[in-house]
């Protein structure tokens, strides 16, 4: 025999051309087949194996037409109950050592995602936009709902904020006009004013316009110029002409639309409100900005290209890192959390709360207990929706209500980030199996190493990462040294202090709740937050991120002093779930500056009771004071935004309160003073209000959503055939190329999806289904890996073309021409016994709906239904075994003669008969030798043999080669090999396992060597396979 090399234990394999048996139904059924695809939901890249469809629901999602995977893992479940299904996001196509190196500097991945890059003329087209707008802050904001007032980032009666984030196509632009004004063509209007309406139920009231141009035309003429479309807008959420309800939120619209709103900031008017300035005088209310020609410190990126690069691999939605309460000045990372899901599915779905914060009166265990709560991100704390709960969580490992032991931290992750292929696997996050479906917790290094304070309890959340418009402090009244990341297009003529002040717009805070209670607020307070007579607090209120907007002026009066009587959720927070930019080129305000910024981290340290320290009075002395109920007492809590505690009590100096003065400070006591002290009876007193809740964020495909195809990962987004987009050229509407084969993100991210199926030690499959993917490159790739893998059958759509031989897709309106199809699909030279194809694709009825899906669909099904009333080596053909009773229809109906055609072409055809109805009449392989290795069943009998002697063998390795163990070895695969025979799968097979293969020195060697020799079913062909079992694995020669 051959001289081989093994490097691990395994089973590899060469040929040389039903009473049932209950354990060879096990072997078989227990073996399920590999689908690779799109879906709506799931780990990405993770083998995962299940056992019905409703359990592909809870982990995938439904079926859906525009992910054909699914509805072939839906088809196969119906008849069986083993699938492993790979979810295929975009991973990007890093090939190069140049590409790892740059993903590992600047995080971005070659192909994946996307990139608007801009053209060379100031980045006027087809540039990342900023609508940026002058606010107004309320003058009672400060006494209802502080987002601005206690806020250091921005000025106390101003904001330059950014509202909205803006795409456009390569040749296309947005500029703004005053509204009473008319648009001129070339001009290049950067900054206008609104229009300053006498009442705010005037129709023109704060409007100004909104124009898109574009170079190649596909617009409107308005205004009596062509290829422009005039929007009349607003910056009020509660307008009918707010920029979301005008402007084009689908990004599968992008290239139609000429643009994509892809973020939107909303800010209440009863909060701030536009400023209505006069653009005569040079202060421009709104205006358009993009990236600067700033370099970043970190990247040495320009802003501008920044601004635009989302050329991101995938990932999870997460939260922030939860915090302790301060121990001095220290306030210690302890976890955060993470969605199972990856992709954006989660982004809007949940948040978490944690509550009943309970200090431990145990000197031998003082730990703090804690709630989690996994939530529906659109819930009201008054009516929570309540979707996983974890009760008196800790975080002392020892302890069976440890965090990460109640919840779950485990992930497993594939590392794509190496340029040696054989080193990309599967790796293992985490120590403790999930228990949750939905998130799984992430602890710090220091709980892991245990190096926090045993008395730590979650307290509060960092700040979120937001898009870094500024380099030093925003807003600021010092503009000759402001440092901004934003510019105009082109320079205006007006002051440089218009130009500046729009240019320091940033994102608007998170929005905190500043009071747990219901009723008007007073103004004319003592201290900020002292309740009034109308107020009464509500334990059902969660501090941290407030979810709900505050009350609109015509459903309410004094909205702003009855912030929390609002049940409308704020769209706000979806806006800031969404991926922003990449972390490493600088895009995001991060680590302390994102805590910083807007005082966005927070904690329950700075909710300030209405109680005080005067003069020299401590917090030991002041306890016994603390009287009244926690209801009474957080009448007149509040959250101090820009609170700095005192680092020995956790007190505050409240400047706020009227008898304040230099000499008479006034130190607030705080939920983290309570805590501090030696009893923990005072916290213990609030635990009901010791609750706050945090936002997932960050969530991404990692595919380019600007283009339908490449973000549904489809047929179209990896062909290289005509009209496909698996080619190296200019992805229209944007400038970044699609790439071709390797370079193609498509391509490459199925590649590997192929590769995880068919790598022993991560799946184990019979079959492999690619449901709609029909690029040369990617099915060149999985045929040869079913052959190395050997152990599985390739199922392949063939792509149908015209009668023009152009290729057709999914969205093609022009008629299949068979023989030309058939022409085009023998011109790819396949030649394989491991592969079969299917034609022509067919609609099928699903929950009561047609749906057009590839032919594959309907083959896995009927090879599903085929094992389930008999076996693998059974034809999974014709009218008992391959009837298609769930088809209506088919995208070529097929006559005798292309049938014939078809099928001579070495391509299953899909036929429908009068009274008979569909059915798949043929089970050629793509071999072209007309052997019996031509035949699906024969194939798939072969495989199965394979999989019984290998299960067989593995007992047998770092065995001695004696004739005992050879013939305990024979004895077995004879047992399992006359139970194949007597199912009808073999008609005669001989075993070889003595001295005629097995020399001395593959004895001294401790190799065994065997030869199995079998005649299939109906055929008059010998086949042999010949396989080695040594102490370094069992091979197939």
């Amino acid at each position: 025999m051959a001289e081989q090399t093994f490097k691990s234990p395994g089973f590899f394999d060469t040929e040389t051309v039903r009473e049932r048996n209950q354990n060879l139904e096990q072997i078989i059924t227990t073996v399920p087949a590999g689908i690779a695809g799109f879906s709506e939901k799931g780990p990405a890249f993770v083998p995962t194996t299940v056992h019905s469809y409703e359990r592909f629901v809870e982990i995938f999602g439904e079926a859906n037409p525009e992910y054909p995977s699914t509805l072939a893992a839906k088809k196969f479940l119906e008849n069986r109950d083993a699938l492993t299904f790979v979810r295929v996001l975009g991973a990007g196509a890093n090939t190069l050592g140049s590409h790892f190196t740059v993903t590992e500097r600047l995080g971005t991945v070659e192909k994946a995602g996307f990139v608007l890059t801009g053209s060379d003329d100031v980045l006027r087209f087809g540039n990342t936009q900023f609508l940026c707008a002058e606010h107004t802050v309320a003058t009672n904001e400060a006494t209802g709902y502080p987002m601005f007032a206690t806020n250091n980032t921005t000025l106390s009666d101003d904001a330059m904020l950014v509202r909205g984030i803006l795409f456009t196509t390569t040749g296309s632009k947005f500029t703004v006009l005053n509204h009473t004004s008319s648009y001129k063509s070339g001009y290049e209007y950067q900054a206008c004013s609104v229009t300053p309406a006498a009442s705010s139920t005037n129709e023109m009231y704060k409007k100004f316009k909104l124009i898109l141009t574009c170079s190649d035309g596909g617009l409107e003429t308005v205004d009596g110029q062509p290829g422009s479309k005039i929007f009349s807008a607003s910056l009020d959420p509660a307008s009918d002409s707010y920029i979301s309800k005008i402007l084009n939120t689908d990004p599968s619209r992008f290239q139609i639309d000429k643009h994509l709103l892809y973020a939107h900031f909303p800010i209440e008017k009863e909060i701030a409100e536009v400023a209505t300035n006069n653009f005569v005088n040079a202060n421009a209310a709104v205006a358009l900005l993009s990236g600067s020609s700033e370099k970043s410190q970190i990247s040495n990126e320009m802003f501008s290209s920044i601004f635009g690069n989302y050329q991101a691999r995938y990932t999870a939605p997460k939260t922030t890192n939860f915090i302790s309460q301060p121990f001095g000045d220290i306030e210690y990372d302890l976890f955060h959390f993470e969605c199972i899901d990856d992709g954006r599915y989660a982004n809007d779905l949940y948040k978490i709360s944690i509550s009943k914060i309970k200090r431990s009166n145990d000197p031998s265990n003082p730990y703090p207990s804690f709630n989690v709560e996994l939530r529906n991100k659109r819930d009201i704390d008054s009516s929570l929706q309540i979707v996983e709960s974890y009760i008196d969580c800790d975080l002392n490992p020892d302890s069976d209500n440890f965090i990460a032991k109640k919840i779950g931290d485990m992930k497993l992750v594939y590392n794509f980030d190496t340029e040696d292929t054989s080193e990309r696997r599967i790796l293992v996050k985490g120590t403790y199996p999930n228990v949750s479906s939905r998130i799984r917790v992430v602890l710090s290094e220091g709980v892991i190493n245990e190096n926090v304070p045993k008395e730590s309890a979650p307290f509060g959340f960092r700040g979120i990462p937001l898009l870094k418009t500024f380099n030093n402090e925003p807003n600021t009244t010092n503009l000759d040294k402001a440092i901004t990341n934003l510019r105009f297009l082109k320079p205006l003529d007006e002051s440089r202090a218009a130009r500046n002040e729009l240019a320091s717009s940033i994102l608007p805070p998170l929005p905190f709740r500043f009071k747990v209670t219901t009723g008007e607020a007073k103004s004319g307070v003592d201290y900020t937050g002292e309740g009034s007579l109308k107020e009464g607090s509500t334990k059902s209120l969660y501090w941290g991120i407030k979810f709900e907007k505050v009350p609109s002026e015509g459903d309410i009066s004094n909205p702003i002093t009855r912030a929390n009587e609002s049940i409308v959720y704020n769209d706000l927070l979806d806006n800031f779930s969404k991926f922003q930019g990449i972390l490493k080129l600088d895009a995001l305000i991060t680590g302390s500056g994102a805590d910083d910024f807007h005082h966005n981290k927070f904690s329950l340290s700075k909710v300030a009771l209405g109680k005080f320290l005067l003069g020299n009075e401590t917090l030991k002395d002041y306890t016994p004071l603390l009287t009244g109920s926690a209801r009474d007492l957080m009448k007149d809590a509040a959250y101090i935004r820009n609170a700095s505690l005192r680092s020995s009590d956790y007190t505050f100096n409240d400047s706020s309160h009227t008898n304040y003065a230099a000499n008479n400070p006034h130190q607030r006591i705080t939920f983290a003073s309570l805590m501090s002290l030696t009893s923990s009876v005072y916290f213990n007193r609030f635990t009901d209000y010791a609750k706050f809740t945090n936002m997932f964020y960050g969530g991404f495909d990692g595919t380019n959503i600007l283009d339908k195809d490449m973000s549904l990962m489809n047929d179209r987004a990896s062909s290289a055939d005509a009209g496909g987009k698996g080619v190296d050229a200019p992805n229209v509407g944007i400038e970044m190329s699609f790439g071709s084969g390797d370079t193609n993100a498509t391509v490459n991210s199925y590649k590997e999806a192929v590769n995880l199926l068919t790598d022993p030690a991560q799946s184990r499959i019979n079959l492999l289904c690619i449901p709609g993917i029909r690029s040369d490159e990617l099915l060149s790739h999985a045929i040869d890996k079913v052959e190395n893998y050997s152990k599985a059958l390739l199922l392949m759509d063939v792509p149908h073309v015209d009668a023009n031989s152009l290729r057709l897709y999914d969205d093609s309106s022009e008629m299949t021409n068979v023989r030309n199809t058939v022409e085009s699909f023998d011109g790819r030279n396949y030649d394989t016994s491991y592969a079969a194809a299917y034609f022509p694709d067919v609609v099928i009825e699903d929950n009561g709906k047609r749906v057009k899906v590839p032919a594959t669909v309907a083959a896995i099904c009927a090879i599903g239904y085929n094992d389930n009333t008999s076996f693998p080596w059974f034809a999974p053909a014709g009218f008992n075994r391959g009837a298609l009773n769930f088809v209506k229809s088919s995208k070529a109906r097929l006559n005798k003669e292309e049938r014939d055609v078809v099928y001579e072409g070495r391509i299953n055809p899909i036929s429908t008969f009068p009274k008979n109805g569909y059915v798949i009449f043929g089970q050629k392989t793509l071999q072209r030798a007309r052997t019996s290795l031509d035949r699906v069943n024969v194939r798939r009998m072969l495989l199965e043999v394979k999989r019984v002697i290998s299960d067989a063998a593995i007992g047998f390795i770092f065995e001695a080669n004696t004739p005992e163990v050879r013939s305990a070895f024979k004895k077995k695969v004879d047992d399992r090999l006359i139970t194949v025979q007597e199912n009808q799968g073999i008609d005669q097979f001989k075993v070889i396992i003595d001295s005629t293969n097995n020399t001395q020195t593959d004895i001294d060697n401790n190799v065994l060597n065997g030869r199995i020799v079998l005649v299939p079913t109906r055929t008059i062909e010998f086949i042999s396979i010949d396989f080695v079992i040594s102490n370094s694995g069992v091979d197939f020669v």
